[in-house]
């Protein structure tokens, strides 16, 4: 008769303990990726800053925002196109027009840094990251909630995505309201 038919039964061996233990007590000391899109095509919005200028005195306040655009593909891209709305879908306007951002002067993101996107109809490959900086004008001052919509040719279809950014210009961003339970930040939005 061995040492293993001595054990009793539904005991564990001995070396098993010392190869799982360790493998399950790191397991969860491993940080998650958060480089990897969270959609086929996930947009990530970012305020860089906000420029005032009157063109008179006495005149409105209006201003210029300048919003760093980070575009990440799951899947394979071609002809990324931007879009900037209000936060009911109209789009932004400026001097009373529909505002056009025109084609940004896209920059790859990551590993493949140094070599720029195809100016007139940027593409992405699958895992790859495109940036942009739009300067969206302001008119009024206030705090301006403005939504960044990228769309693109998938493999599958048309593909869309979306980030939203506040800009405040020519007053203080307010601050929180915190009850102890929920934080909210009070707005006021002006088209």
């Amino acid at each position: 008769m061995t040492q293993q038919d001595c054990r009793p039964p539904g005991r564990t061996p001995p070396w098993l303990l010392f190869f799982f233990l360790p493998t399950l007590a790191l397991a969860p000391a491993r940080p998650a990726l958060a480089t990897e899109a969270l959609g086929d095509l996930e947009v990530q919005a970012r305020l860089i800053d906000t420029a005032p200028s009157r063109s008179s005195p006495g005149a409105a306040i209006t201003g210029e925002a300048r919003i760093e655009v980070v575009v990440q593909a799951r899947v394979p891209v071609s002809d990324l196109s931007v879009r900037v709305l209000h936060p009911d879908g109209k789009p932004w306007t400026a001097a009373s027009r529909p505002f056009d951002p025109g084609r940004p002067a896209w920059s790859r993101v990551g590993a493949g840094a140094a070599a720029g996107l195809d100016a007139g109809a940027p593409s992405l490959g699958a895992s790859e990251a495109a940036r942009a900086v739009l300067g969206v004008p302001l008119e009024r001052a206030g705090v301006h909630e403005i939504v960044i919509e990228i769309s693109a040719n998938g493999p599958d279809g048309s593909l869309r995505g979306e980030s939203v950014v506040v800009a405040p210009l020519g007053v203080a961003r307010p601050g929180p309201e915190d009850d102890g339970t929920v934080v909210n930040f009070r707005l006021e939005v002006r088209p």
